[in-house]
């Protein structure tokens, strides 16, 4: 199993929206909401976007945002480690971060800086051990 910080590689947003493609939908959500959520778990973060509306995950596939969501368990959410999104917020420097739908993909974007190669769960849902 892979350790708890290697879920996810920040690269440019350029390389990012060349291997990718551009965002065909985008959330936003503030450094210091995403900062806050990442407080509340331990290693990881989850992320989909379902129905325009964002989802985050944690650990275990705990809900942080918004509260009251429970989903369904064959539902794939994007896994990144929680050191990866705050170093993401930090490299970009932005008080604000999107949260991407690419082409069957979601990326995190912070300023010139896009948090890619996560995992899925399913498959990789017992990645906090």
């Amino acid at each position: 199993m892979a350790e708890n910080n290697s879920w996810g590689e920040i690269i440019s947003r350029e390389t990012a929206d060349h291997d990718f493609g551009k965002a065909a939908l985008s959330v936003l959500i503030s450094s210091e909401q995403l900062q806050s959520l990442a407080a509340k778990t331990l290693n990881l973060l989850m992320f989909n976007i379902i129905d325009d509306r964002l989802i985050i995950l944690g650990d275990q596939r705990k809900t942080l945002y918004p509260d009251g969501y429970i989903p369904p368990p064959q539902t794939i959410f994007k896994v990144y480690s929680k050191d990866k999104v705050l170093e993401l917020i930090k490299a970009g420097g932005e008080t604000n971060n999107f949260i991407e739908y690419r082409t069957d993909n979601i990326t995190i974007t912070n300023g010139d800086y896009t948090l890619e190669y996560g995992a899925l769960c399913p498959p990789w849902c017992s990645v906090t051990i």
